[in-house]
């Protein structure tokens, strides 16, 4: 019994060790992460990032040769603390980008890996061919996207916000929404999200009634693609 006990002890304090470990090298490299981007001035961090021109943004689609600069990205994310931006299905992408590529695939068409995922477009978002984050385009809603998620949902890399990424890539995916059809896009973000919703204003966004979901108040907008 004392063995067995002893036993379940030193598996517990492995198990604490580990984790301890796990976030320490989280704090550490988020540390990192602040000391490299946080600190810089705007212009500092232009130089060392690589300037940006918004004119050159592009949405390219997702294709399987491009694991290497999505654990970049992806290390990014985590060094940041947000490892809530790929969450539910597309949580497999902290797997790795074959995973996450393979459910994309599958998610294109529709009904994968639940019977309501409705057809959608994925999409890098690139500037001289740097993944600068991502966009995905679903062609209708269904009553889940209708309170959050709608026709667009995209993401930048934290060492690239507040430099219009995000505002030229909705531009954009408003255009290809509009190809299919579609003359206006419901656009959501968390109500505390202010910087999601800066950016879906300028591209024309007109606020509707917000949802109340179990965990937080999800702002609604529509959006004209004509």
């Amino acid at each position: 019994m004392q063995k067995t006990l002893n036993s379940k002890a030193k598996k517990c304090q492995r198990s604490e060790l580990s984790t301890t470990r796990q976030r320490f090298d989280i704090e550490w490299h988020r540390f990192q992460f602040t000391e490299q981007f946080g600190k810089m001035d705007p212009m500092t961090r232009s130089h060392d990032i690589g300037a940006l021109h918004l004119d050159r943004i592009v949405l390219v689609p997702f294709s399987p040769e491009r694991g290497e600069e999505f654990e970049e990205s992806l290390d990014e994310f985590r060094v940041a603390g947000e490892m809530h931006v790929y969450a539910g299905d597309f949580a497999v992408a902290w797997r790795g980008y074959a995973d996450f590529y393979d459910l994309l695939s599958r998610m294109k068409h529709g009904g994968y890996p639940k019977p309501e995922i409705v057809p959608m477009d994925s999409y890098f978002i690139e500037a001289d061919g740097r993944m600068l984050g991502e966009l995905f385009l679903r062609h209708r809603l269904n009553t889940i996207l209708e309170k959050r998620g709608g026709h667009i949902g995209y993401k930048v890399r934290p060492s690239l916000r507040n430099r219009g990424v995000a505002t030229a890539a909705l531009r954009l995916g408003l255009e290809k929404l509009r190809v299919i059809g579609a003359e206006r896009a419901l656009i959501t973000c968390n109500k505390n999200n202010l910087a999601s919703a800066r950016v879906i204003e300028k591209c024309g966004g007109v606020c509707i009634e917000d949802a109340i979901l179990e965990d937080h108040v999800e702002r609604r907008y529509w959006v004209p693609t004509i």
